[in-house]
């Protein structure tokens, strides 16, 4: 009689592994989360989520916006203006191991 062996399934981790170095994609939305482009302000709570996220060394914070890529400059001197800390710029949704959005949930300004 063989007793069977259950395998231990892999839990999925958030984290990507690249080349032994583990880290996380911390996707942020630009508009409506970080900043108010009809009031020209930039937005406190996700400021602070952006430059707290930034902070921890395994984090790879990444600003996204449905904006055109013509947009990208604007974007990005908006981001320095305000000292919001990232390490990358897209303009298109992307795969990440979290996201911070305003249409994602209840985000209070």
């Amino acid at each position: 009689m063989s007793q069977k062996r259950k395998r231990k399934r892999k839990r999925k981790s958030s984290r990507r592994n690249t080349g032994g170095i583990k880290f996380s994609i911390i996707a942020i939305d630009y508009d409506n989360t970080l900043y108010d482009d009809s009031k020209d302000k930039v937005i406190i709570k996700g400021k602070k989520i952006a430059n707290s996220a930034f902070e921890k060394k395994d984090n790879f914070v990444v600003i996204y916006t449905a904006r055109p890529w013509s947009s990208f400059e604007e974007i990005r001197k908006n981001l320095n203006r305000f000292e919001i800390k990232y390490h990358a710029i897209v303009c298109e949704k992307l795969r990440a191991s979290k996201y911070v959005d305003d249409c994602a949930e209840k985000f209070k300004k």
